[in-house]
């Protein structure tokens, strides 16, 4: 359990560390992908759980 944890933990800091590093490096991405590719990122994560969740109910009702 603390291996995996471990692990988890060393692939979260390699990647904070190269998205630090593209937003100091390349500012004009990094805006680009925090006002712009999150929300996207977001709204779609959004739309799959919804979709997840209300598509059984609905085909459970009878209403597809």
């Amino acid at each position: 359990m603390t291996n995996s944890l471990k692990s988890i933990h060393q692939i979260l800091h390699k990647m904070d560390a190269r998205a630090e590093h593209l937003a100091f490096r390349h500012p004009l991405y990094g805006l680009l992908f925090m006002f712009i590719g999150l929300p996207i990122l977001t709204l779609f994560a959004l739309f799959l759980f919804t979709l997840m969740v209300a598509f059984p109910i609905a085909w459970g009702l009878g209403l597809l």
